[in-house]
């Protein structure tokens, strides 16, 4: 079986940066590129209107969205919580899985979900 250092030439660190840092930048990309995801519409609108009670168990993350609207209320900002969310889940999932597996499969896991998109890919935006 191959080591870690035969296949991917930077540290463990330093590869583990690079993937959160292309996931952020690939997940903000998506999210000044295209509308907000049906998820995030939900939350969004629940969240910008003040509707704390329109969910019996609200997820976290219309709790943060409800937070970022307090700030402004563009659709890139009410997005942010997504993009850094899901920027930071390759690098959680690599520690978790090098526990368990081999470092080359735990980071090639990784990078793989670090540039895959979880959601189907909603319409463009026009303006």
């Amino acid at each position: 079986m191959a080591s870690y250092h035969q296949w991917i030439l930077l540290s463990e660190r330093k590869f583990a940066v690079l993937v959160t840092v292309l996931a952020v930048a690939l997940r903000g990309y998506y999210a000044q590129l295209f509308y907000l995801n049906p998820d995030e519409a939900m939350h969004s609108t629940a969240a910008t209107a003040g509707q704390f009670g329109a969910f019996h168990h609200p997820s976290f993350t219309f709790w943060l969205v409800g937070l970022s609207a307090l700030i402004s209320e563009q659709p890139w900002w009410l997005q942010l919580p997504s993009v850094l969310a899901g920027g930071a889940l390759p690098a959680l999932i690599a520690i978790w899985l090098r526990r368990h597996v081999n470092l080359v499969t735990a980071w090639g896991l990784a990078a793989l979900i670090a540039v895959l998109r979880a959601d189907a890919i909603p319409a463009p935006r026009t303006s």
